[in-house]
């Protein structure tokens, strides 16, 4: 496994569209490595990223009408 992703490969992995990821890039909000011609992310910075948008999602189907949680 490398320590580097292009951005094509740094996408598909986060499963996000290339574009999403330039942005992200363009604005600041993930870091890259330039070598020469070639723009890369750290995928320690692309696990950061994600941790950092990660969003809590519950696997409970609700019912309509019904509370989420009922206390004891």
């Amino acid at each position: 496994m490398s320590l580097a992703l292009p951005i094509p490969a740094a996408a598909a992995e986060a499963g996000v569209s290339e574009k999403t990821l330039r942005r992200e890039i363009a604005q600041g909000q993930l870091p890259v490595v330039r070598v020469r011609a070639r723009v890369l992310v750290l995928r320690s910075d692309l696990a950061a990223y994600l941790e950092a948008h990660r969003r809590c999602q519950s696997a409970v189907t609700v019912a309509p009408g019904k509370p989420a949680f009922s206390p004891p």
